[in-house]
């Protein structure tokens, strides 16, 4: 029995026997063999990628609730859900009611943490637009 490689790196198998069914049978034992180790081969690196996909999913996803959860917590506290619409309407009131407490409680929280959920709703969309490519990723779709 001879196994080498050609010049075009494929695998040759020699195998050398007086009855020539024997010798095929060696030789295709061997092929059968050689691509069963090397689908093993690969299914276990293919569940070693899935297992990685599967992990920064799931970082990804915490994240993602980190950042929803800090969201919320800005929108109980300083009753800010949506800052464009939010502003022009305290503006409207501010000039309409000259200012009321009310009106100003609402100003002062806009002007303090208007920028915070700007930059949540951002990271927000951004982190989402990243979060279904790698669902699309793992998928392979």
């Amino acid at each position: 029995m001879k196994i080498g490689k050609t010049p075009n790196e494929a695998v040759e198998i020699e195998v050398l026997d007086p009855d020539p069914q024997i010798a095929c049978d060696i030789a295709s034992a061997i092929v059968d063999y050689y691509n069963m180790k090397v689908r093993a081969l690969h299914k276990e690196k293919f569940g070693e990628v899935v297992e990685n996909y599967n992990f920064i999913i799931a970082k990804k996803q915490q994240y993602m609730d980190s950042l929803s959860k800090e969201a919320v917590a800005l929108g109980t506290k300083f009753g800010i859900l949506e800052y464009e619409g939010q502003t022009r309407e305290v503006m409207r009131a501010y000039f309409q009611n000259k200012g009321s407490s009310e009106v100003q409680k609402y100003k002062r929280n806009l002007e303090e943490h208007g920028g915070d959920i700007m930059k949540l709703d951002e990271m927000m969309r951004s982190e989402s637009g990243t979060f279904a490519q790698l669902k699309l990723d793992a998928t392979g779709h």
